[in-house]
């Protein structure tokens, strides 16, 4: 009896496990990720960053932590100038309104089809107006790590040969 017992609890917990894993998917994290970061504030700061720590590349988030050190510094000698994430976080366009037909639209977002290779993926993006808004729409590219069983933010791809990870690295603020 404790055989059995034991094979069945075995078995549930190899099935469990399986099925917590097959849920964590490139595209699902990010979905994940993005919607909660547009519910948050899109202001570039410590606790902005620190509120979505649990999605970000350990590489991903130390540049993070040097880029408030360097924001802080140039404020201090410029506090009057707008810092260069003055915009806010760069995980998605700038959210304007588009006005169309006497209505006013923002911008929606979908979460592509990702490309994995080993621990690694590359998962499109696509921000949208709705056709009235006669707006193209914008692709990030979003680098994606797996950590354990989850998959985690290590750069953005803007589509204009611009990344994250090289906006974090620059030389000069």
């Amino acid at each position: 009896m404790k055989k059995v017992f034991l094979l069945a609890a075995i078995f549930v917990l190899s099935l469990s496990s399986s099925v917590i894993s097959q849920t964590h998917t490139p595209e699902t994290d990010l979905a994940a990720f993005i919607k909660f970061s547009r519910s948050m504030r899109q202001d570039f700061n410590s606790r902005g960053v620190e509120s979505r720590k649990q999605w970000f590349s350990a590489p991903l988030y130390k540049l993070f932590l040097n880029e408030l050190k360097r924001q802080d510094e140039y404020l201090k000698k410029n506090p009057t100038d707008m810092p260069y994430f003055g915009d806010g976080v760069p995980f998605q366009p700038i959210d304007e309104t588009c006005e169309a037909g006497k209505r006013s639209y923002r911008y929606s977002y979908t979460v592509g089809k990702g490309v994995v290779s080993g621990d690694s993926a590359t998962v499109p993006v696509t921000f949208a107006y709705p056709a009235a808004c006669k707006i193209p729409p914008i692709v990030y590219k979003f680098k994606m790590v797996r950590s354990k069983a989850r998959w985690l933010v290590d750069d953005i791809d803007y589509g204009d040969g611009k990344t994250l990870v090289a906006d974090l690295n620059r030389n000069e603020y």
